[in-house]
């Protein structure tokens, strides 16, 4: 945002529309009808309260650890700007480590085990049982924020992943005024302006960037160079290749050619599959994501009434198997609808949330037939060991050779076995991109903190 003066923060969820029209709130669904807990008030403050009366404790002692956590959270933006060279992470876990906060440990637990250490309440007090309108924050708020992101429940969760969950509650987000696409155009317009800017042309007058449209199939290391491969068709010879897809589902052979073998030599794996953390070959979760328009909400299938409907509904995990879905939210002011599932929602299920008039305008299942949304995080424990963000360095693979140029293989998705979403997408891609700089040279070295202090 820093780089267009025309983009403005907003409330979360600002679609650009006239938004008198739109409802407030949200509503946890306890399937047959039954809605466990409903906040649709206009005011937030009133919603806050009943937050608060609902769930006690529980949400002060949450949200004290997020607070206490956003500083050190923070910090990585620091480090990632920062030419110091110990913040040139080799891993994800280096970075955690780094902040001082404790996040790769949690990362190791599961999310009900973290719960436990705040002292978030498992079952509902006793004496809480005989006041009116009381619940249990862990099986409904902190389960339907979990589904809805992740479709994973609390056991499932790794305690940092379900914690970033919580932590995007604070109140610290924000989206763009006029609609969060703006963001993605404005991101382009820079990048053009900076293109032309600059002069991206080599000495041999062949564009430096460009953006081919193929399907990469293979990725073939050299003495030298990295060649890429869709299908039958080479694609070019590069320095550094740079893997931004799970390995597990990328379908790419990462393979290597010995040069004392001579060109016709078969190549062979770059890496053993085996020799790999496990997080490369877990599998993900699968999320669908439906719109519909001139959709009419249901409200009383959900057990709400036309006043009272919220602009979404999330559900606990009975929730979730007696209806099949993990949210629904109103986006937009013409009665448009987006729903998030495990599986693809049938006609006659739509029907009876969105009435008989409803338009299907797209279905997207998140990977494909060869992927999901997120990782099934397996509760912690080794699914979240992950591996460093150089997965192939030629120079270690030719020790014998004296030359300078050596190719490498970077991995951005390392970051997704601790916690998977977009900004940490972003911070594994900054991370790289400081790795690959000092590989080229294209930064300056300086002692680490480290040789200071020895010295």
């Amino acid at each position: 945002m820093e780089g267009d003066p025309n983009l403005s923060r907003s409330k979360p969820k600002d679609d650009g529309e006239n938004k008198e029209r739109m409802p407030q709130g949200f509503g946890v669904f306890d399937g047959n009808g039954e809605m466990a807990f409903l906040v649709s008030d206009s005011s937030s403050i009133i919603r806050s309260i009943k937050v608060l009366w609902r769930y006690g404790l529980d949400v002060i002692r949450m949200s004290r650890a997020a607070q206490r956590a956003l500083e050190p959270f923070y910090s990585i933006y620091d480090m990632l700007e920062s030419d110091d060279p110990n913040t040139y992470f080799k891993s994800i876990d280096e970075m955690w480590n780094a902040t001082g906060a404790g996040f790769f440990d949690l990362s190791l637990m599961s999310f009900d085990d973290f719960l436990d250490t705040l002292g978030i309440n498992r079952m509902t007090r006793w004496w809480r049982r005989f006041l009116p309108g009381q619940g249990n924050f862990r099986k409904e708020l902190l389960t339907a924020m979990n589904l809805c992101n992740n479709n994973q429940p609390n056991s499932q969760m790794n305690g940092f992943s379900g914690f970033t969950n919580y932590m995007s509650t604070t109140g610290q987000i924000f989206s763009i005024e006029g609609g969060n696409y703006h963001l993605i155009q404005s991101a382009f317009r820079q990048a053009q302006a900076q293109y032309n800017r600059t002069s991206c042309m080599s000495s041999a007058g062949k564009e430096i960037i460009r953006h081919v449209q193929k399907k990469v199939t293979s990725v073939i290391s050299g003495p030298k160079q990295m060649e890429l491969w869709s299908g039958k068709e080479e694609l070019g010879k590069f320095d550094i290749v740079i893997v931004a897809a799970p390995l597990q589902f990328s379908q790419i052979s990462f393979l290597v050619k010995c040069h004392l073998d001579g060109d016709e030599a078969e190549p062979k794996p770059m890496f053993k599959v085996n020799d790999l953390p496990i997080s490369t070959a877990s599998q993900y979760t699968q999320v669908i994501t439906t719109v519909v328009s001139n959709a009419t909400l249901q409200a009383e299938y959900f057990g709400l009434t036309k006043e009272n409907a919220p602009r979404s509904i999330y559900v606990t995990e009975k929730g979730r198997q007696l209806e099949g879905f993990t949210a629904v939210s109103r986006i937009g002011a013409t009665d448009v609808y987006k729903v998030f599932s495990p599986e693809k929602l049938s006609t006659e299920k739509l029907k009876s949330f969105f009435g008989p008039y409803h338009t299907i305008e797209y279905i997207k299942v998140w990977g494909g037939d060869h992927g999901g949304a997120t990782p099934n995080y397996n509760g912690g424990g080794k699914s979240v060991m992950s591996t460093p963000y150089m997965l192939y360095d030629g120079k270690e693979e030719d020790k014998n050779s004296h030359g300078e140029e050596f190719p490498a293989l970077y991995y951005i998705n390392s970051v997704e076995p601790t916690v998977a979403c977009i900004e940490l997408s972003a911070i594994g891609a900054k991370s790289v991109a400081k790795l690959v700089a000092q590989r080229l040279g294209l930064v300056a070295s300086s002692p680490s903190r480290e040789a200071n202090e020895e010295l």
